[in-house]
């Protein structure tokens, strides 16, 4: 009888171990480079000047991602932007273009259809490969050493993505002071019911005034914190009146457009 309790005991301690290791697996490779690469949302920049940048659809389901892709070809640049459903470490979806000429910046083509993609991404040390298959453009395009961008307040200008749909926007704004700008923020991707603001952008703060341009013209102070934690932004903002006079706190924003 001890000998039969034993051998079950290191039955059931067997199966817990290889229990938890599946679900500690990690679907995009041994280890992973990275928590975006692991949760494929988050944005990589590769030596051939190509950028890849994932986002979790805040619309969809648990499994769907956004995906922008910055390519060049030749004397081309295309900007891609597509959706798809992840499955493991592959994302299979559609995705349109437009391309504007390298040395000239003008508009030369949009994709007229939605063209079908497979997306692919592998840890090959620190780095992520992206490897594709399917129609246009990305047609069998292999990107290799992509790596996390590191950023600093000066990036801050541009438009970044968070989990819910929210998008915060810095641009700038040039009265011959320094350091102003101006601020959007996009409450779950809904223009309409934005938030517009202009103030002065530090190292670690944003300090000014916001409103709605609808039904607010006065305005109420807003500070804002930001830290950035590998290729995410992390927001906090403490507000007089209004909306964000609740602190709420924005995590894992990513960046899909420079300024």
């Amino acid at each position: 009888m001890a000998r039969r309790n034993l051998l079950l005991f290191v039955l059931f301690v067997s199966l817990t171990f290889i229990y938890i290791g599946c679900e500690e697996a990690n679907p995009l490779g041994a280890g992973g480079s990275s928590e975006a690469l692991d949760q494929a949302h988050g944005s990589w920049e590769f030596d051939d000047g190509t950028s890849v940048v994932l986002a979790v659809d805040s619309d969809g389901e648990t499994n769907s991602r956004d995906f922008y892709v910055d390519l060049e070809k030749e004397t081309n640049i295309y900007h891609i932007e597509g959706s798809g459903t992840l499955e493991g470490n592959t994302i299979t979806g559609t995705y349109t273009y437009t391309t504007t000429e390298r040395n000239l910046g003008s508009l030369r083509a949009t994709s007229d259809e939605s063209l079908e993609i497979s997306i692919t991404l592998e840890q090959e040390g620190e780095n992520v490969t992206v490897s594709c298959t399917g129609e246009g453009p990305l047609a069998d395009e292999t990107f290799q050493g992509g790596s996390e961008p590191t950023y600093t307040s000066a990036d801050l200008y541009g438009d970044w993505l968070f989990p819910d749909g929210t998008i915060f926007s810095v641009g700038t704004y040039d009265d011959g002071s320094e350091n102003n700008a101006t601020i959007h923020i996009v409450p779950r991707g809904n223009w309409d019911d934005r938030y517009t603001g202009l103030g002065v952008l530090n190292s670690e703060t944003y300090t000014g005034t916001y409103y709605h341009p609808s039904t607010d013209s006065s305005g109420s102070n807003i500070t804002i914190h930001y830290s950035f934690s590998g290729s995410w932004l992390n927001i906090g903002a403490d507000a007089s009146s209004g909306p964000f006079a609740t602190n709420p706190q924005y995590d894992q924003g990513i960046k899909t457009r420079d300024e």
